[in-house]
């Protein structure tokens, strides 16, 4: 016979975590940098906070608890934005540009102000709504998760009107139907590592 645990009656079960569900939600900019993948590619490296509602601060406190059992955890309120260069094609300068252009515009537009001129150490402490999605991945495990990403960025005055679109999921190919865990987060895995010094990794 299995001995009794103690306290079991007060132990929660696993699968307990916070969770953050698709939709709008006014962020705060924490830090910004301009990097460079491993491909070559110049990005815009957004790393924020949600700001208000129930879920603000959700970036910090997933952190905190991933640091205390990785000390490599990541920041996942992260967003990366492909600038636009002369060795892309056509299509893809296009829509680098206007992916960067909509961003500029909602900055512009969420803080008086400030209007967008290219120095991204400005961004800093900055707010702007933001729209979140999910998407289907494949883990290292080979089973399927879903996360939540930023989609797009908007005025705050979308997000409190409610002003904006949800964003249909984004299953992988050949899986039309939502099933397997429910992994939540802001992290979009790229090829580059973006490492800080303090005791958040920026």
């Amino acid at each position: 016979m299995i001995n009794e645990i103690k306290g079991w009656d007060s132990i929660k079960s696993g699968g307990d975590y916070e969770t953050l569900e698709k939709g709008g939600y006014i962020v705060k900019i924490l830090n910004a940098k301009q990097e460079v993948s491993r491909h070559g590619n110049e990005m815009l490296v957004l790393f924020f906070d949600i700001k208000e509602g129930e879920k603000a601060g959700y970036f910090k406190r997933r952190y905190d608890s991933q640091k205390a059992d990785n000390p490599d955890a990541k920041w996942q309120g992260t967003y990366y934005a492909t600038l636009p260069t002369e060795k892309m094609t056509e299509k893809g300068y296009t829509f680098s540009a206007q992916r960067l252009k909509r961003l500029a515009e909602a900055l512009e537009e969420s803080n008086d102000g400030y209007k967008w001129d290219w120095d991204e150490t400005k961004l800093k402490g900055l707010t702007v709504g933001a729209v979140f999605g999910r998407e289907e991945y494949e883990g290292n495990d080979g089973k399927r998760r879903w996360s939540t990403k930023v989609r797009y960025f908007c005025s705050q005055e979308e997000i409190d009107n409610k002003r904006y679109k949800i964003p249909e999921d984004k299953p992988l190919p050949d899986h039309n139907s939502i099933s397997g865990s429910y992994a939540v987060s802001g992290f979009q895995e790229i090829d580059s590592a973006i490492e800080g010094d303090s005791d958040l990794p920026f």
